[in-house]
């Protein structure tokens, strides 16, 4: 959103709850933390919000950002867990242990990532009383794949390159090369 639209979004948040103040701080403030956020998300967002949010002031900026990320989601982004470890028992029965490629190529990217994580091959030769231990294994990874989804796809790229090439990565990546 461009500072126009933000002040139009910070009119409509005064609107709906009374105790939000619209001054030209906030609206330049939230205008820098909104700018990749389009105007339709942020009022779709707030329309759920209104209906839904019970708390007496304004909802908080990691609140309205929450609202949005669920409102924008693709359906493959909000594929669950348990479905996603079903998708994965699915391409075990088809693919089998040596088609691995092709196996992670035809599962949703969270899904494959979180595969690949705790091993292709551990997952087709894990034996049926071990199967609950696998799934419980694949459900954390796979929240854990799903959260810094989340947090990634509200980091600008501009800010994600300059983190990924700022000095405390390299100091890290030094630090790691040391290690080896």
């Amino acid at each position: 959103m461009n500072s126009h639209e933000t002040s139009g979004f910070c009119a409509a948040m005064a609107t709906v709850w009374p105790t939000f103040e619209v001054s030209t701080e906030r609206v330049k403030i939230l205008a820098l933390l909104l700018r990749d956020i389009e105007l339709s998300d942020a009022m779709i967002a707030m329309e759920v919000l209104a209906n839904t949010y019970d708390g007496e002031f304004a909802p908080s900026i990691p609140t309205i950002m929450k609202t949005i990320r669920k409102v924008t989601e693709a359906p493959a982004e909000r594929l669950g867990a348990e479905e996603a470890f079903g998708l994965v028992q699915q391409a075990v029965s088809r693919f089998g242990y040596y088609q691995e490629a092709a196996a992670l190529k035809s599962l949703p990217p969270k899904a494959a990532i979180a595969a690949k994580a705790l091993g292709w091959n551990n997952i087709c030769m894990t034996e049926h009383d071990d199967l609950g231990t696998l799934r419980a294994h694949f459900y954390r990874t796979f929240n854990a794949v799903t959260e810094r989804v989340k947090d990634e796809k509200f980091i600008p790229d501009a800010r994600q390159q300059r983190i990924e090439n700022s000095e405390i990565a390299g100091l890290i990546n030094g630090a790691t090369r040391s290690l080896d």
